[in-house]
């Protein structure tokens, strides 16, 4: 990883250094679990291997000790490669007996990912203060990464700006702790903040609303004579008919509920903010099957639409996107049914 950062291939996409939290993340915190720990974690000890694409690439490290490593005076600081940095700051003066060792390693993976996301250059140029001066723990800190200098989700943001402080007590409690901060709703933050950009003018929000439900009655025209009939014609341009306005904040507040229904994971208990609208559909007579296709052309029209920033391209959008639909689809989908049978008993 060290020539990986260091020749120019920084900085790492949001999704890339999460993929690095977790994998090289989760063995750590194995290894911690069997009391293995003190781990020499820095960009050389890793290995990034080779794939066609880099959302495929992967990573190994050999989880050796750190104990080998001499404690570094602050000549010897100075005079040091970047890696040097890896050294946490409460081990100056070999006191790394009176501190958390597991804590240590949150710290070293945390910096990694740090460097990751700012490119080695940007990171040599923070740490500058660092290596010239005679080390203080108690008054140095990493310059906590921010929105104008980091395009990435802030939850990422926030959980490494954590793991990289210089008081270990200021730290996560576990490095399981951690990735939990970075692996969970990392998808839900982009998706929040895609859609942030789609509606940020009332001009973007009519033509996303225009566009999807222009794709969505040209692919499945049936759906307009059942459903959108009475609501008059939907033309690329010009004037947007008032009947359709009530349907355009019923489908942001949709995407709204599915984005938050996403992230409550397993705390789904019923009836949940999805329910009634499933029930209010099977009442309408909307079809269960009908549900896939809507999250496919809702899904193209907010990645056709949105313009994400550098650090998250289309692919990664896209994939966000359906990661963040897929729950509240198939919850409603499968509730809809539920439904649609109980009514069918009651005719019965």
């Amino acid at each position: 990883m060290r020539a990986f950062l260091d020749e120019g291939h920084g900085p790492q996409s949001a999704r890339f250094v999460q993929k690095f939290l977790t994998t090289i993340g989760g063995a750590v915190a194995h290894a911690h679990r069997k009391g293995v720990y003190d781990l020499n974690i820095k960009p050389p000890n890793i290995i990034i291997t080779e794939q066609e694409t880099p959302s495929d690439r992967s990573f190994m490290m050999s989880l050796n000790s750190y104990r080998e490593e001499p404690f570094l005076d602050d000549e010897r600081w100075r005079a040091e490669k970047k890696d040097v940095f890896y050294v946490p700051l409460e081990y100056r003066g070999g006191s790394e007996e009176e501190s958390d060792l597991r804590l240590a390693d949150q710290y070293r993976l945390g910096l990694v990912a740090y460097e990751m996301l700012v490119g080695a250059a940007r990171f040599e140029e923070l740490a500058k203060g660092l290596r010239e001066r005679v080390i203080n723990p108690a008054t140095w800190v990493w310059p906590a990464l921010e929105e104008k200098n980091c395009k990435c989700p802030e939850q990422l943001r926030t959980a490494v700006n954590r793991m990289v402080n210089v008081d270990p007590n200021d730290r996560y409690d576990t490095l399981a702790d951690a990735l939990q901060d970075v692996a969970t709703n990392l998808y839900t933050e982009i998706a929040r903040e895609s859609y942030r950009r789609i509606l940020e003018t009332q001009e973007k929000q009519t033509e996303f609303f225009r566009s999807f439900y222009i794709s969505f009655l040209d692919q499945f025209p049936k759906a307009e004579t059942r459903f959108f009939e009475k609501f008059g014609a939907l033309e690329p341009t010009g004037e947007v008919p008032e009947t359709w306005n009530r349907q355009f904040q019923l489908l942001k507040e949709a995407v709204l509920l599915l984005v938050v229904f996403s992230a409550l994971h397993e705390d789904r208990h019923e009836p949940n903010i999805l329910t009634r609208i499933a029930e209010e559909h099977a009442k309408r007579g909307m079809p269960s099957f009908l549900y896939p296709d809507f999250a496919i052309v809702l899904i193209d029209c907010l990645v056709r639409l949105d313009q994400p920033p550098d650090s998250i391209d289309k692919h990664q959008l896209r994939r966000a996107w359906s990661n963040v639909v897929r729950p509240g689809i198939e919850y409603l989908e499968t509730k809809t049914k539920t439904f649609e049978a109980a009514m069918w008993r009651q005719k019965d």
